[in-house]
């Protein structure tokens, strides 16, 4: 399968009803703790920033982790005037709304190859405004490594899209999606500021337990099992990253369908969960509940 048939698959598998599921309990749960990360990814105290938590079911407000993540405990990027973050395969929009209440005054913008799922974030737009009138935030489709895919779609280059001007882009729980990781890097690398951060969270599910990681171009996951520590680290060792720090970050709970836990989990866990663990009905499909993790990178220019 090519990048461009690999592509599809993923446009055709974020379609409305999946976009639904992406904004599950057990998501927001997840990007609740992604974002605390982000937040203090600045933090002097490394160690702590990286050690690995338990990440719970936070019933927290819908724009806000006042009781989770206190003011004085920001990183002080989030403070600085002017700040430009990219979320890189932004999905539905649930890091920025989380992010919103925490920046100054910021540009951020969103890319995804998907409609479904920026339809999804466009509808936040309004309430994200509400809570942080001087975010600017503005949601694309376009494609960083493919310009015949932008035209052919009449896609164009968003004018913030400028090489060496962002000084943060995150990825949150997409990088397992990619086929072509050397080349989404490469260019996330080129527009990243120097002392720019790129930040990865994405899925682990131990399938370095039971077998290499290998790039399937047959599915729309293209990394089943995400990455390992040790194997998010050689993704970007060819890159000229001044440093980079990867840890197992969160482990959490997941409410995950049958075609969820086919696609990510290692086969054996998979057969495991669908015979043992404890299920739901949800939206009119069965749901199990695993236990899984994220690992966390940050990668400095």
């Amino acid at each position: 399968m090519s990048y461009s048939s690999q592509r599809q698959a993923n446009i055709s598998n974020f379609n409305p009803q999946r976009i639904l599921a992406y904004e599950s309990d057990s998501m927001k749960a997840i990007l609740l703790g992604v974002t605390k990360s982000i937040l203090q990814h600045e933090s002097s105290d490394r160690q702590t920033l990286f050690k690995t938590e338990h990440l719970g079911d936070y019933t927290l407000p819908d724009y806000g982790l006042e009781h989770y993540l206190p003011p004085p405990s920001i990183s002080p990027i989030f403070h600085r005037k002017g700040l430009k973050i990219m979320d890189f395969a932004c999905g539905t929009g649930l890091l920025v709304q989380d992010l919103a209440p925490y920046l100054t005054d910021a540009t951020v913008i969103g890319i995804d190859i998907s409609d479904s799922p920026l339809a999804a974030f466009s509808s936040k737009l309004d309430g994200i405004s509400k809570v942080n009138p001087s975010l600017v935030v503005k949601p694309y489709r376009y494609d960083i490594i493919d310009e015949q895919f932008n035209s052919e779609n009449g896609l164009q280059r968003p004018p913030e899209l400028v090489y060496g001007t962002f000084d943060l882009i995150t990825t949150t729980l997409s990088f397992h999606h990619f086929s072509e990781l050397d080349k989404i890097v490469a260019e996330l690398y080129k527009y990243l500021k120097k002392d720019g951060k790129l930040i990865i969270v994405d899925m682990y599910d131990h399938k370095d337990e039971y077998a290499p990681d290998e790039v399937d171009r047959n599915s729309a996951v293209a990394h089943h099992g995400g990455f390992s520590p040790d194997q998010m680290k050689q993704k970007l060792a060819p890159f000229e990253f001044a440093s980079v720090e990867v840890s197992e970050k969160y482990v959490y709970e997941h409410w995950c369908s049958e075609d969820n836990l086919m696609n990510h989990l290692p086969k054996p866990r998979a057969i495991k969960a669908l015979k043992d663990a404890p299920r739901r009905e949800r939206g009119g499909r069965v749901e199990y509940l695993v236990t899984r993790s994220l690992v966390m990178a940050i990668g400095r220019k």
